[in-house]
């Protein structure tokens, strides 16, 4: 139940931007989003802008990265 709680917080775009998306190197929603529309349309271009992914635990958070990437880049091409 509290996943589908914190689901629908993450729909609301003022929360969703204050999702953290890595813990290692407390990166925010809105800073790999921000980096993404500024040109980062590759991880490893997303990791030089904001060190998402270059944590400690070996880049979990890539996968959201990546899905993050696709969301904006069919935003953008739609």
């Amino acid at each position: 139940m509290v996943d589908s709680m914190e689901d629908s917080y993450v729909t609301h775009p003022a929360l969703r931007a204050l999702r953290t998306i890595c813990r290692c190197n407390n990166i925010k929603h809105r800073t790999v989003e921000r980096a993404i529309r500024a040109g980062a349309f590759t991880v490893s271009a997303v990791a030089a802008a904001t060190t998402a992914t270059t944590g400690e635990c070996g880049g979990t958070c890539t996968s959201t990265v990546i899905d993050l990437i696709e969301e904006i880049m069919n935003e953008d091409a739609g």
